[in-house]
């Protein structure tokens, strides 16, 4: 039957109007309780502040330690050795050889780890890198047989995010964005943490986890990590991989899309939804490169070969198309077709770092593929990728946080918005 006409409006009284609002705010009040994480206020609390243990060295064949007058060092059971520094570390017989610059020096026996700090407690440094607290330093053997030096070092946790969010940030960025990151940054460590307790490291200073180039002397890093002392994101109890990137284009990513491996990283604030993004600015927001059809078939089976994955069989492809997207609209898996009529499926984010593999003896060419949204046309000999954003896309995105502070957006209303669902701690004091 077709509607009748419209029948007026029930009068409403001022209880009424009281009441709808009263329920207006409530609504509001859930929905803003929901984005923005509250501070609770006793956590899993740790109690002092804990040191993290950071790879600043890997399989180096020598190693440079300054340090303002003396290094001590020493290995287990034995006695402190005073060297002059700069320190050059070496290997020798599978042993750790120190050696100061006037001649003098130490020998440690094969596989003994040497742990090495300044005499005055103050920071040593590898290059530019300064570095409080202490390190070990341990032989490894390099592909082909040769020794090299691991050298991890131990830095209270506050100095170590401090340095990182330096690293990962532009100066001139909003306090808030700094803010952000150092919590983002410290959840990230922490749950590296737990996760290496039975390994000699815990992070990497390097993008293969965080960037650390030691200690900040930057008073916005300093002031951002004060300020969240202690801070971190947690989901049922647990610390979470808060991962970040630069710039996500306008479409997240999942962590369990991204690394599948990994399922027991990927709880629900770090799965992929469509939300309001802020990055248009970025200088990566959207991208080209152009390569060889070749190319990009050495590349692919260069990767597949370091994993032992089918793609290593990879003829010509002929093809290269979204065969899974997310929620978000961003490919999550790539299926590649070859001249052989050959089909092989590939994560978006596992195509872009393949699709960055520098074989042996080749060329690859200018550019690089900055993140796993792309887009790829072949076109005969040649092969175009064009792309949205730089970086795995999972978590917050920098240029988005920016933005976002700019804005007056507050550090905690940014947390939400990147991490929908998680719960912010203090783990110490």
């Amino acid at each position: 039957m077709p509607p009748g006409p419209p029948q007026p409006d029930p009068p409403i009284s001022r209880t009424g109007v009281i009441g709808v609002l009263a329920i207006l705010i409530a609504a509001v009040s859930v929905c803003v309780s929901l984005l923005v994480p509250r501070l609770s206020e006793p956590g899993p609390m740790l109690g002092e502040e804990p040191s993290i243990r950071v790879r600043v060295a890997r399989s180096a064949p020598t190693l440079t330690i300054e340090a303002s007058r003396w290094v001590l060092a020493s290995s287990s059971g034995d006695d402190l050795t005073a060297l002059t520094a700069p320190v050059r570390v070496s290997v020798q017989d599978g042993g750790l050889l120190l050696a100061g610059p006037e001649g003098g020096g130490a020998a440690f026996p094969p596989g003994a780890t040497v742990r090495v700090r300044c005499a005055w407690l103050e920071d040593l440094r590898i290059g530019d890198a300064m570095l409080p607290g202490s390190l070990s330093l341990s032989p490894v053997v390099r592909e082909g047989g040769e020794g090299a030096i691991n050298a991890v070092a131990r830095v209270p946790i506050e100095t170590y995010i401090a340095g990182v969010i330096a690293a990962e940030l532009y100066s001139h960025w909003p306090e808030e964005t700094f803010k952000v990151q150092a919590v983002a940054a410290r959840s990230f460590a922490m749950a590296q943490m737990e996760r290496r307790r039975s390994r000699a490291f815990d992070v990497e200073n390097t993008q293969l986890d965080q960037v650390f180039r030691g200690r900040a002397t930057l008073e916005r890093s300093l002031a951002a990590t004060e300020a969240t002392r202690g801070v971190v994101l947690t989901h049922s109890g647990s610390v979470m991989h808060a991962y970040y990137s630069s710039t996500c284009g306008g479409r997240p990513a999942g962590a369990g899309e991204t690394w599948p491996d990994h399922t027991n990283r990927s709880p629900p604030p770090l799965r992929a939804r469509e939300r309001a993004h802020f990055c248009d600015h970025s200088p990566v927001y959207r991208w080209e490169v152009e390569r060889e059809t070749g190319i990009v078939r050495e590349q692919l089976r260069h990767w597949a070969r370091s994993r032992n994955d089918p793609l290593r069989e990879v003829g010509r492809p002929i093809s290269i198309e979204p065969s899974l997207v997310n929620t978000a609209g961003r490919p999550a898996q790539f299926t590649i077709t070859d001249d052989r009529g050959g089909s092989f499926t590939i994560t978006a984010e596992n195509l872009r770092i393949a699709l960055n593999a520098q074989p042996p003896g080749l060329r690859v060419g200018s550019g690089s593929v900055r993140s796993g949204d792309l887009g790829v046309a072949i076109r005969g000999d040649r092969t175009v990728i064009a792309g949205r954003g730089f970086g795995h896309g999972v978590g917050m995105c920098q240029f988005c946080a920016e933005a976002m502070g700019l804005q007056g957006h507050a550090w905690r209303k940014m947390l939400g918005h990147f991490y929908p669902g998680a719960r912010l701690e203090r783990v110490y004091r």
